[in-house]
């Protein structure tokens, strides 16, 4: 972990307000550059949701 969003101690409803912006958590540096591989981005994120939605 490189870095902490402290704003959130203040503001923790930035997480619900502005996820994608101004609530992030932390950042961060991987170990191993190939373990990314297996996250997900946003479009197969929000396919994964709805899927489970319909199921």
């Amino acid at each position: 972990m490189v870095e902490v969003n402290t704003a959130l101690d203040a503001t923790p409803e930035l997480v619900n307000a502005d996820a994608l912006g101004a609530g992030w958590f932390f950042r961060f540096i991987p170990q191993n550059a190939d373990a990314i591989h297996g996250l997900l981005d946003q479009d197969a994120y929000d396919r994964l949701i709805k899927a489970n939605a319909e199921a």
